[in-house]
């Protein structure tokens, strides 16, 4: 198998071709990035309150990770599924009804008044998350050609990691 390098020449033709994009493009992208920066954020609430939570429920550091470990679990169970309902319907719609069933969620940790409670919960906001993310990426890869894909998924990553940031900062 033989690698093949981009044309610098026609990748620049090109990118003139495809720099015109509709300010329907445009805040499309901007909201796909702002739903991965939520996202992101709302994974490192939890952790960046963890004291908090500790002194409020007595909980011990193993009840802690089992909380981190709830979120991550349930998400990760669901990144399969979530690839088979965007193959079969609309990925926005996916994306919506996942986006408001964190924001519930995320209330609903907030709302807690027992460990157990916020356990379910946050069990509940992992599936949510992992119904989110694998319909936002497939739906970032529809969205940017060949050329320009790493380039969507770079600014996905950036604006997730950004959004990490600001949620464990505004947390604390």
């Amino acid at each position: 198998m033989a690698v093949e390098f981009a044309d610098p020449e026609k990748n620049e033709e090109e990118e003139k071709q495809n720099a015109t994009l509709t300010d329907s493009d445009t805040t499309e992208r901007f909201f796909l990035n702002l739903t991965s920066a939520g996202a992101f954020g709302d994974e490192r609430l939890i952790p960046a309150v963890f004291q908090e939570i500790a002194i409020s429920f007595h909980a011990s550091l193993t009840q802690l990770g089992l909380l981190t470990l709830a979120g991550a679990l349930s998400a990760s169970l669901m990144y399969p599924i979530s690839g088979v309902l965007g193959d079969s319907y609309y990925r926005s719609r996916i994306i919506l009804w996942s986006l408001v069933g964190v924001a519930i969620s995320t209330i609903g940790l907030a709302l807690s008044v027992s460990y157990e409670q916020m356990l379910v919960v946050k069990a509940l906001n992992g599936i949510c998350i992992g119904l989110l993310v694998p319909s936002l990426q497939s739906l970032v890869g529809d969205m940017h050609d060949a050329l320009h894909r790493g380039r969507g998924f770079g600014m996905l990553a950036f604006t997730g990691i950004i959004g990490a940031v600001v949620g464990s900062m505004l947390a604390t």
